[in-house]
């Protein structure tokens, strides 16, 4: 009989027995991957879960949940995100709820790894059934349950029939190779999208020789983790969409441990570090987490559509089908080829009064995802077939060892 167990830290679990459970294209719920994330998150605590038989050596699921403070006053207009501010003085806690969150702290993904199809629908329900309980002895005020793509899954179903509220949805935006190398993937586009391409790879899609391309792992990603931990604050600091996660230098240096992880730096002819993009590589997909460049230099080298066309490269070298290029810059990634993906983040409040509240006016106040896309393909692109999100697919669950 399947039983679900909940430990107070990450470090609780040994990587081995946690990332048995770990399917492809999972990558970022890989234990060496999390390991680092606790942190980057508002008064973040760990709260995770596995699922397994009774005297098994090993889960066959695990969900990564943290519990912190979500500054709701950073959603407001200005003059009411000043106002909150003036009646913190007397109550610190006004619209900063605690909330135990399911899925990565890092970056867009299940909520869950379950390295048995068949079984991920029960092990989902056990989690968020023990995920509540903590909720409703006081742990957090709200329990957050993060992202599904792709069709509405079995989960989504059972979390709309027990109150839970879909508070979000979000586009990712996804690269679809179907098989082809980058040459292939330009040669497939229409002509104003195929210049674009060109004007940024050259005629050759070599790139030239004004800026060299390089992708670190392991050591050398750690002993440049200051660099790369620099310039994704400047991104960091300059983005006008929300981003809760403050990722350092520590953070940085934890992810090299993780043997999918890699960075792809662009430096000038001289040397001169301009961009760091951190990703997994984890067939079927590569994941795009985190970027970071100078603003000034972006607009006058084009390093990041350069990026995103250098992501396409590594992906089809390394055997992937799919790129996941995240949720912002929606425009560049576009007319570089990828497909808005909606994500679905559901949430309950263990005050009924709010919840119902919630339950009401988010289905009129949230009018989905914008219509994002662009005809960039002469062909429509494969379909995506979003594994990494959401359910487990029988056809898409390939345990793994090692991270």
């Amino acid at each position: 009989m399947l039983g679900v167990t909940v430990h107070p830290a990450l470090a609780a679990v040994p990587q081995e027995t946690w990332d048995a459970a770990v399917p492809r294209g999972r990558g970022g719920l890989m234990h060496a991957f999390l390991t680092p994330c606790g942190s980057v998150l508002d008064e973040g605590q760990w709260r995770v879960f596995t699922v397994g038989e009774a005297g098994a050596d090993a889960p066959v699921a695990v969900s990564p949940g943290v519990i912190h403070r979500v500054d709701l006053s950073a959603w407001l207009p200005a003059a009411a995100g000043r106002a909150v501010a003036l009646a913190r003085r007397l109550n610190a806690g006004l619209l900063r709820p605690r909330v135990l969150e399911l899925g990565p702290p890092c970056w867009p993904g299940a909520p869950l790894a379950c390295n048995q199809p068949a079984l991920a629908g029960a092990c989902a329900a056990l989690v968020m059934e023990e995920a509540w309980r903590q909720v409703e002895a006081g742990h957090a005020d709200v329990l957050m349950v993060r992202d599904f793509g792709g069709e509405r899954t079995p989960t989504e179903s059972w979390l709309d029939a027990t109150q839970f509220v879909k508070v979000a949805e979000r586009p990712t935006f996804v690269a679809s190779l179907g098989g082809r190398d980058l040459a292939g993937y330009v040669a497939a586009m229409r002509a104003p999208y195929r210049r674009r391409a060109h004007q940024y790879l050259g005629a050759d899609l070599t790139g030239g020789e004004a800026l060299r391309i390089s992708v670190i792992a392991g050591e050398q990603m750690r002993a440049r983790a200051d660099d790369i931990a620099r310039l994704c604050a400047l991104t960091t600091e300059r983005s006008t969409e929300s981003r809760r996660e403050q990722v350092g230098a520590e953070v940085m240096a934890g992810w090299a441990a993780c043997r999918r992880a890699r960075v792809l730096l662009i430096e000038d002819r001289a040397g001169v570090l301009l961009l760091a993009a951190v990703v997994l590589l984890d067939p079927p997909v590569l994941h795009f987490i985190r970027v970071g460049f100078d603003e000034t230099v972006g607009r006058q080298t084009g390093v990041y559509p350069r990026l995103l066309y250098e992501l396409v490269r590594l992906a089809a070298a390394q055997g992937c089908e799919h790129v996941d290029l995240g949720l912002t810059s929606a425009d560049q990634k576009l007319r570089a080829g990828a497909r808005p993906l909606p994500l679905r983040v559901w949430a309950r409040h263990r005050n009924p009064v709010v919840q119902r509240l919630l339950r009401a006016a988010i289905p009129r106040l949230a009018g989905g995802p914008a219509a994002l896309d662009r005809n960039v393909f002469r062909e429509p692109p494969p379909p995506v077939r979003p594994s990494w999100y959401g359910e487990v697919g029988p056809d898409d669950v390939q345990a793994r060892n090692g991270s």
